[in-house]
């Protein structure tokens, strides 16, 4: 049986961390550095025959894998978990990372590394990141200048990683949870 290395992907307020957190659901315990650092969760999903690995800390509002220092330091946490089990990965700073990018170059040797990227339309994305600022008490006005840019590269990068035939999936935003369970049980039984 083959362990996934699953990114989900996409741009601010595209829906990777609450896509993440669903996984989180399941009976899960957080992973701790020697400082008493959350690292990951190890997740014990029903439905897999591995435990799966979550990549990062979901202690706030955004989580995922951009509280990490350095994409050497992502690809490194990835890179151990998945010598025990799945491995799901998430955030903004990783979504638009190529095919140049650290964490691709270091877990694509594996041929493990597949990417689901959220189909969120970018005015979705705007409206939730705004409801993210009123929600925190931010008011003040909002550029969506750099959102737009960012969701630009997260498409430069879904269309880059398909066109070198990586392992790429489209998933819909809506109701995401069910797909990339699918993908990484097809994955699990290739």
């Amino acid at each position: 049986m083959k362990h996934i290395i699953l990114r989900i992907a996409g741009t601010f307020g595209s829906g990777k961390t609450t896509a993440m957190r669903h996984f989180l659901e399941y009976p899960s315990s957080a992973l701790n550095s020697s400082a008493n650092k959350i690292m990951g969760y190890k997740v014990d999903v029903p439905d897999l025959n591995a435990p799966a690995f979550v990549v990062g800390k979901y202690d706030n509002i955004c989580g995922g894998t951009d509280s990490i220092k350095t994409q050497d330091d992502v690809a490194e946490r990835i890179l151990k978990a998945h010598t025990h089990g799945h491995v799901l990965y998430e955030g903004a700073l990783v979504s638009a990372s190529g095919l140049g990018g650290a964490v691709t170059q270091a877990v694509h040797p594996t041929g493990c590394d597949v990417y689901a990227f959220l189909d969120t339309p970018l005015e979705v994305c705007i409206e939730r990141v705004l409801g993210r600022r009123a929600a925190a008490g931010n008011d003040k006005e909002f550029n969506p200048k750099n959102l737009e840019q960012k969701y630009t590269a997260v498409i430069g990068c879904y269309r880059n990683l398909r066109a070198a035939k990586y392992n790429v999936h489209l998933v819909n935003h809506k109701d995401p949870h069910p797909q990339l369970l699918s993908i990484i049980k097809e994955f699990e039984n290739a």
